[in-house]
Formats: C-alpha cells, sequence, structure tokens
C-alpha cells in the first residue's frame, strides 16, 4: 500500500445511491481506563459521517471500517487549527502595532476568525474533493 492510513469502526445507519451514513463512537481519552465505570468522566458519543458510496453497497447495520490517510488529517489539521491561530495572533499584533485599544483589537480578531470560517464553509465542496474517506467492507 505504501501510504500511512487510519482506520476506523463504524457502523452503517443508511445507505442510498449515492452516499452512506455510518455511525462513528468516539470515546474520551480515558475510556480505556479500568476506573471509567466509576468515573464521572468517561463518555463516549456517536458521530454519524457522510461517505461517497464507491465499491458495494453495505447494509444497514454491518459494522464496516472507513480509511484515510495520515497525511489528510494533519493537512485538516492545520486548515482547522493552526491557521486560525495564526491569524488571531498576527491581527492582535498588527492592531496592537497600530495602538488600537484592547477591545476593538480583539473584536477584530474576532471578525477576521469569523471572515475564515466563512470562507472555509464557501469552500466546503473543494475540500471535499480533497478529503476523502474510504469504505472497507
Amino acid at each position: 500500500m505504501g501510504k500511512d492510513v487510519n482506520c476506523r469502526l463504524g457502523n452503517v445507519e443508511s445507505v442510498s445511491d449515492k452516499m452512506v451514513k455510518v455511525k462513528v463512537v468516539q470515546f474520551s481519552a480515558c475510556a480505556d481506563c479500568h476506573a471509567h465505570s466509576a468515573c464521572s468522566v468517561s463518555d463516549s458519543t456517536g458521530k454519524i459521517i457522510e461517505i461517497p458510496l464507491t465499491g458495494r453497497k453495505p447494509e444497514v447495520g454491518q459494522q464496516i471500517q472507513i480509511t484515510s490517510e495520515v497525511s489528510m488529517g494533519l493537512i485538516a489539521t492545520v486548515w482547522a487549527y493552526i491557521i486560525p491561530v495564526v491569524l488571531i495572533i498576527s491581527s492582535l499584533v498588527l492592531s496592537s502595532f497600530f495602538s488600537i485599544n484592547q477591545i476593538l483589537s480583539a473584536l477584530i480578531s474576532l471578525l477576521v476568525l469569523a471572515c475564515y470560517y466563512f470562507v472555509l464553509y464557501l469552500t466546503r465542496a473543494l475540500f471535499s474533493k480533497h478529503f476523502t474517506l474510504k469504505i472497507k467492507l
């Protein structure tokens, strides 16, 4: 295969002609702890993921593997976390350089962040072409 791949297990919730909805259970970091049953911190949440259907159709309720390349996760982390932090810090530094008061600087930073995430939202179709998940039956 050659590429590093992330794998997750999920259960098929629904199947259409082009999409498969898969429920993936995400556990908290302490789910493997021996005391998790007595602790109120341990929890798990389910997330529904839509994956384009490219091969055989799985059946509803079937457990499947969802795979993605590790590099996709790293790139997504940069787009979702690293760039926004850089934008916030740079807007705060620039506004303090121009001697703008702190409250206005904070509002400018939040406005820059909101604009960034709005642009990401508008370009989600472009991202969905590059960030793909695959199903293994």
